[in-house]
């Protein structure tokens, strides 16, 4: 969810506004991170600026813009990326300024300029802020390829590092990494092999976004004779949004459909599928169950996982392979062959060559667990940095004189949404009690005068008690009758159902439940 607020005399910019996803099935889409302290702000947002395409890096865009009217400034591709939600969404889209490497844009009291960096997802940048401050460096998410697949702008940095900068904040994801992140051409040539050596149908899971990685799986399928279908909304997404900004190479000539793929021999099909941390919907899940209504695998076909696996997912992704292994389906991924994927963000190599080059006088480092940071802080201390501070949400610190002074903690958190809409607290913590308890319901007849007028019913989903239910719930309702008699108006009747509930059960095993009463009007 990053979201940072980069101000100077009073005015700021926004740097990034993402999203992350939730671990634990309760309803919710997507979490993004509350706003409050920016509306409490007294200074003035000029604008929202994005690096990349990537969700947990623009997710968010419109939820902010529901309550900051600014523009956006974004490289090409993560420009199409909102467009295309806003397609979705319906209504006008926002401003969204368009940027390049290389050429600044005034924004406030800011100049920036950004430059291209090696990232798993098209058009990624990082950005050269400068202003009456001084000069800082913000490097989004990145990596240094050893053998470049792509354009990383050197000169830019180099020339900002030559007239000093006064601050550096860098990517810590893979700083417990030892060596080098990996080349896209590493694992455009693994693919080739593993796809050419497979003898029946191929399906290769991957992550959407990564445009690069498809266009590398496409290019494999065509080298050994294979057509390519496109299964899932993230790969048909960014298959299209790959063509419309030249990120990816057009592949008519090998694209067929699910029909034409069921037709043609398992050797000449080839499928890039979403799914890769174990999504229920997404394609490879039901690939793994055979209910895919576009592609089925049997005995000696091949799955590739061309991704890593997020922590909090092992469980999920660990069950589709296994219900592929089961039915005879080869599995491969990173522990078979380590370049059949490799990451975008820099290893600890990449980190120390970044801060050796750039030479920053202060440092703090983003993008990590609190662990992450401090390990990306040490390594900025062997290389000389002397002025480093980690910081977490919430935390607003000042460069002042070159160094890193902490100013005050602004309260943080994240608003859950489903469907565009807020779920608030109270109902995450309803669910999360219904789905650990269960809940038992009371339905107690009254009449017009709001008198009780008969026995009371009860039911109950996913509680457990002890002994028979039955036996249970007809104790319930003898009880809940006893204690009623004689009650009278809505209001009073359902909260003495409810007390007399929550006492029925105190002190039974193994829990008590959620209790639910409410007076039907015979």
């Amino acid at each position: 969810m990053n979201c940072l607020l980069v101000a100077t005399e009073g005015r700021g910019v926004i740097i990034d506004c993402g999203v992350t996803f939730p671990d634990k099935d309760e309803g919710v889409d997507v979490y993004h991170p509350s706003f409050e302290a920016l509306r409490a702000w007294d200074g003035k947002i000029e604008a929202l600026v994005l690096t990349h395409g990537h969700e947990d890096h623009l997710g968010a865009v419109q939820y902010f813009l529901e309550s900051f009217d600014v523009p956006v400034y974004a490289p090409r591709y993560a420009r199409a990326q909102l467009l295309h939600r806003w397609e979705e969404l319906g209504g006008d889209p926002p401003e969204i300024r368009l940027f390049s490497a290389g050429r600044s844009f005034g924004v406030g009291p800011f100049e920036i300029e950004a430059y291209r960096v090696h990232h798993s997802a098209p058009d990624a940048h990082g950005l050269v802020i400068r202003g009456p401050f001084g000069r800082m460096i913000h490097t989004g998410d990145f990596k240094v390829e050893a053998r470049p697949s792509s354009d990383f702008d050197w000169a830019i940095v180099d020339r900002a590092a030559d007239e000093g900068v006064d601050l550096l904040l860098s990517d810590s994801t893979n700083v417990e990494v030892d060596g080098r992140s990996g080349s896209e051409l590493d694992a455009a040539e693994s693919l080739a092999e593993l796809v050419a050596a497979q003898k029946g149908r191929v399906v290769v899971a991957l992550f959407g976004s990564n445009v690069a990685r498809m266009g590398s799986t496409i290019e494999a399928a065509r080298r050994a004779g294979r057509k390519v279908l496109l299964l899932g909304r993230s790969v048909e997404t960014h298959a299209r949004l790959g063509l419309e900004c030249e990120e990816l190479d057009a592949f008519s000539d090998v694209r067929i459909s699910g029909e034409e793929a069921m037709r043609l021999p398992r050797h000449r099909v080839l499928a890039i599928a979403t799914g890769t941390q174990g999504e229920k919907l997404a394609a490879l899940p039901r690939i793994a169950l055979g209910t895919h209504p576009d592609i089925d695998l049997a005995a000696g076909d091949t799955v590739i996982f061309s991704s890593r696996i997020i922590p909090g997912a092992e469980r999920a992704v660990f069950e589709v392979m296994s219900r592929l292994q089961r039915r005879g389906i080869h599995v491969i991924d990173r522990k078979d062959d380590p370049f059949v994927h490799v990451s975008g963000h820099a290893s600890k190599d990449e980190l120390r060559l970044f801060l050796e080059r750039v030479r920053p006088r202060a440092f703090i480092p983003v993008h990590g667990t609190r662990r992450h940071m401090e390990k990306h802080a040490k390594l900025a201390r062997e290389v000389g940095v002397r002025e480093v501070k980690v910081i977490e949400n919430g935390t607003e610190v000042e460069l002042r004189d070159g160094l890193i002074h902490v100013v005050r903690e602004h309260p943080t958190g994240r608003v859950a949404r489903h469907r565009g809409l807020v779920v608030p607290p109270h109902l995450l913590r309803e669910r999360e009690r219904l789905g650990e308890l269960g809940i038992v319901i009371a339905a107690i007849p009254v009449d017009r005068r709001e008198r009780v007028t008969g026995p009371c019913t009860v039911g109950f989903r996913g509680a457990l008690f002890e002994g028979d239910p039955d036996d249970v719930l007809d104790e319930l309702e003898s009880f809940l009758d006893r204690t009623l008699r004689g009650a009278q108006g809505i209001e009073v009747i359902e909260d003495e159902a409810r007390r007399a509930m929550k006492r029925f059960f105190r002190g039974r095993r193994p829990t008590s439940p959620v209790v639910h009463a409410m007076a039907v009007e015979i």
